[in-house]
């Protein structure tokens, strides 16, 4: 089981079975990012697409977790925006590296 899985399990009482469609909505948003963001950030050097991109994939994985440092509540809700988030910014962090 991920880290994710336990917290869900531990503080919000998840089903084992209900897990899937929590780590869907990272992949569900990855899929129409990867088509789409490359589209717009064409022109934008990819030092900053990248650097800005990690940035603020740090922000959406601290709001999956109880983080002292944006002193959010630890609510559901919270962490599937976290999970969405997260499945756009990686996108400019990790497409580039691709070949």
């Amino acid at each position: 089981m991920s880290i994710l899985a336990l917290h869900l399990n531990k503080q919000f009482s998840i089903a084992k079975s209900d897990m899937g469609f929590f780590f869907m909505i990272a992949s569900a948003t990855y899929l129409p990012s990867c088509i789409l963001i490359p589209k717009y950030i064409k022109k934008t050097p990819p030092r900053v697409q990248m650097v800005s991109g990690f940035m603020l994939l740090v922000i959406s994985t601290l709001m999956m977790g109880p983080s002292d440092y944006l002193f959010l509540p630890n609510e559901l809700w919270i962490i599937c925006v976290g999970l969405f988030l997260n499945g756009i910014f990686i996108v400019p962090s990790f497409v580039l590296c691709l070949p």
